[in-house]
């Protein structure tokens, strides 16, 4: 550490600065040094924990949206097949088998009931 560095007093309970003495040995590094490593890792830990917060309430608001979308796919495919068939559809059987013609290749007729 420079020597232009903040000096101050610290109190902390002896068995933890045991503990700190023990982790710089480990590290070959002072007593100085582990502690502000530590209380860097600390300070940049509480960072990337507001970013992954962040993260989460964009990806809730980003779901919210898909399941909106999907109840809307749904209320359109539901509205279509009754216009094809004239008859109520269970709309979850159509879009699996929606999804296993994109993921085969293999056609799919919903007017034959196929």
């Amino acid at each position: 550490m420079a020597r232009e560095d903040l000096h101050f007093r610290l109190r902390i309970p002896e068995d933890l600065k045991k503990r700190l003495e023990a982790h710089a040995d480990l590290n070959n590094r002072s007593m100085t040094a582990e502690i502000v490593v530590r209380l860097t890792e600390s300070v940049n830990d509480d960072a990337r924990i507001r970013l992954r917060d962040d993260e989460i309430k964009d990806l809730k608001l980003k779901l919210a949206y898909q399941e909106g979308m999907s109840a809307s796919l749904r209320n359109s495919l539901n509205i279509f097949m009754k216009h094809l068939g004239g008859t109520d559809v269970d709309t979850s059987e159509v879009l699996e088998k929606i999804i296993d013609e994109i993921k085969t290749g293999e056609p799919w007729h919903p007017v034959k009931g196929g």
